[in-house]
């Protein structure tokens, strides 16, 4: 089969969790005799490998066009590119401007299949997190109203005023383009891009959920449930099982060694870590902490983590391939201490590959994992230091075989993935796709 792959970036322009799992399922379609493209918009032109395309950027013509995902015109070159390399499926890997709704209505118009990846909470959730005031866990439930204050608070509005502001019922139509307008008729904007969401899912030959809160988000907003399946993100190469380590109490010689790693930002938690070793220690265990990722060192919120951190907790910059698993592997426990809501994390796996325990916040694509391979000890509270130091606790006072835990490969999800793309060119004649037009 020709399957194209529609990232809002790629690799190198980007480097994230999607754009790592965009490669590696390419890269193993192509291992077993698939044909895949890689297309984007970008502003850069150098090469990048045989199967990779950019495309001319497309901008928005109004501040509206990123919350809606449509600017009402035709993506440039994306028509071109499926005319001339026309694949029997598209698999979009984002919704926003430059992988979203303009995308999809070409799509139908070619008359050419689509499925969509959800990979983040962003893909659906204004704010971006589904945590509603940016600390309790949403369900999901798209309403122009609720997530207009949300999106006004997060930008500073005291609650009680976004509230207020997210009742004005002003058109964003009839406003001029300007900053305000996407504040005072934030909640008009927002019944727009529910509207382009809905079509865009429910036109989606087949949706694939990476954690069982996303498949939940997207039925609680309407995707049809036999739409919808669950496949959890995987590493390079086949299904594999691994043994894990059992920490062990350590002594001031060579204290308990706690690693934090991934991208190094406020929702994920690392402002957790040296609070946790400060309470292991005054419990009489020693304890030390690292954090590992990239991060904008000159970001004033990072210099005061990694000051607030010093000297139980240090950063260890950004480290890759073997490197990064040698790290791993000199930890003895991973900690992931996300506050918002995981599709994997990919860092579950990346530990548990390397045989090194994991302990993780009790939720969304966490608890999934820690769940399914009966580690719930391993689960605390999120945005709860405390929690932490207890995790740790239970797990030095294990007394049980070291368990064995099972990463899934991204060669048995490929071959998945290859059946949903039958599945979806084979049963798109027989779908009525004309309601799909640009509005």
């Amino acid at each position: 089969m020709r399957i194209a792959h529609l990232p809002s970036s790629f690799l190198p322009d980007t480097v994230g969790g999607t754009e790592v799992y965009v490669r590696n399922l390419c890269e193993e379609l192509r291992t077993i005799g698939q044909e895949v493209a890689v297309v984007w918009h970008s502003d850069r032109n150098e090469a990048v490998n045989s199967y990779c395309m950019r495309l001319p950027v497309y901008a928005p013509s109004k501040r509206a066009n990123l919350y809606t995902k449509s600017s009402g015109h035709e993506p440039r070159g994306f028509r071109e590119f499926l005319r001339e390399w026309r694949p029997d499926v598209v698999h979009f890997h984002a919704f926003t401007l430059g992988a979203g709704y303009d995308h999809a209505a070409l799509c139908v118009e070619e008359k050419i299949p689509y499925i969509i990846t959800y990979h983040t909470p962003a893909m659906s959730c204004p704010r971006g997190t589904l945590l509603r005031w940016g600390s309790e866990i949403c369900d999901g439930r798209l309403d122009p109203q609720r997530c207009g204050e949300c999106v006004m608070q997060k930008r500073g509005w005291p609650w009680p005023l976004a509230r207020l502001a997210s009742r004005l019922s002003l058109g964003h139509t009839w406003l001029p383009d300007s900053p305000l307008t996407t504040r005072i008729a934030l909640p008009s904007i927002l019944r727009t891009a529910q509207s382009y969401w809905s079509k865009f899912f429910s036109q989606a030959s087949r949706v694939i959920a990476c954690a069982e809160f996303c498949r939940d988000v997207l039925i609680t907003n309407g995707v049809d449930s036999s739409q919808v399946q669950v496949l959890r993100q995987a590493l390079p190469g086949h299904d594999r099982e691994r043994t894990l380590r059992l920490p062990v109490m350590r002594s001031a010689e060579r204290p308990l060694r706690l690693g934090y790693f991934g991208r190094i930002a406020p929702e994920k938690g690392p402002k957790l870590l040296p609070d946790a070793v400060r309470a292991l220690r005054n419990q009489g265990i020693e304890a030390v902490g690292s954090w590992v990722g990239p991060c904008d060192e000159q970001q004033l919120w990072t210099k005061q983590l990694f000051s607030d951190g010093a000297p139980e907790v240090s950063y260890l910059h950004k480290k890759q391939g073997d490197e990064l698993a040698h790290w791993i592997r000199e930890q003895d426990v991973i900690v992931v201490p996300s506050i918002t809501l995981e599709t994997g994390p990919l860092t579950v796996l990346e530990a548990w590959d390397q045989g090194v325990p994991v302990i993780g916040s009790n939720h969304s694509g966490i608890r999934d994992f820690m769940m399914a391979a009966d580690l719930e000890d391993c689960l605390f509270e999120a945005n709860n230091p405390v929690a932490i130091t207890t995790a740790v606790r239970r797990m030095l006072d294990w007394n049980r075989p070291a368990p064995v835990v099972k990463v899934p490969g991204m060669r048995e999800l490929a071959e998945r993935m290859i059946d949903v793309y039958k599945h979806a060119n084979h049963s798109s004649e027989s779908r009525d796709l004309t309601r799909f037009t640009l509005l």
